[in-house]
């Protein structure tokens, strides 16, 4: 019926085929990875004002898998662990936090995909 030959080449397809995603939707980003980087050394209000608008934020981060989350907001403050292989990348969003600490949370499921990022308040 179909030959090796032919699994080979479709396999080689899909696998051209899938690859090439990851790198289109990082280039569709609003956050800017240098700023973000550099507002929590500085002190700046970059972080917050990227929060403030969490629906662009969700959007632009949903679907990500969390090595590109980590290619656009760097290392996270804190990776917390979840039942059924859920995890949790918590980003600080002040630096001079003295009376309620605020963090950026995002929830990856199973598969490693990001799909829900929400403001968290913690007070001190």
């Amino acid at each position: 019926m179909y030959s090796t030959k032919q699994y080979i080449v479709f396999f080689i397809f899909c696998a051209l085929l899938f690859s090439c995603r990851g790198k289109q939707h990082l280039e569709q980003t609003t956050i800017d990875s240098a700023l973000w980087a550099e507002d929590i050394k500085t002190c700046g209000d970059y972080r917050n004002t990227v929060v403030e608008q969490i629906a662009e934020v969700n959007k632009t981060l949903s679907g990500l898998r969390e090595s590109e989350v980590m290619d656009i907001l760097g290392k996270p403050y804190q990776i917390l662990l979840h039942n059924r292989n859920e995890k949790f990348f918590e980003y600080k969003l002040r630096c001079d936090s003295l009376y309620e600490d605020q963090n950026l949370r995002i929830r990856f499921n199973a598969l490693g995909y990001a799909n829900e990022s929400l403001v968290v308040k913690k007070e001190n």
